[in-house]
């Protein structure tokens, strides 16, 4: 029985392909679905290793509201969802999220931002897969 659905979000369309299955699977299980995305404190827009303090505040504003939108949307067809940003590395704290909160299933799309390549899963979704606990649902993108 799900109970938790984890749904970790870049802010790309590519990444917003694992929505239509979250809804098929909420018609079956009475999961509660969670929106995540992570703000990386070390990945500056220009490259850098750090973000500017103007940048970092722009960034999070604009990646709560994304998200907020998303919630938003999924509510008009009747689901129910938190979004939660977090700060800190990408797969790190998504992995921490899934232990701490009893997530019982993560939904992920196979790429994100960095667009579809020739390798069947992007860098991040392979490592989501090593680092979390949760069943996993990869949907191809």
């Amino acid at each position: 029985m799900l109970k938790h659905i984890l749904v970790p979000l870049d802010g790309s369309p590519v990444a917003e392909a694992v929505l239509p299955h979250v809804h098929a699977l909420l018609s079956v299980f009475q999961a509660r679905v969670t929106l995540v995305h992570v703000v990386d404190p070390t990945s500056g827009a220009d490259g850098s290793t750090r973000v500017a303090p103007v940048s970092w505040h722009i960034k999070k504003s604009e990646m709560r509201a994304y998200l907020d939108t998303i919630a938003a949307r999924m509510a008009q067809q009747g689901i129910l969802a938190e979004a939660v940003l977090l700060e800190g590395r990408i797969v790190e704290s998504i992995a921490d999220f899934v232990r701490a909160n009893a997530v019982d299933l993560l939904i992920l799309s196979s790429h994100g931002q960095g667009g579809c390549e020739e390798l069947p899963l992007g860098n991040t979704a392979q490592r989501l897969l090593a680092r979390c606990g949760a069943h996993k649902l990869v949907v191809h993108s």
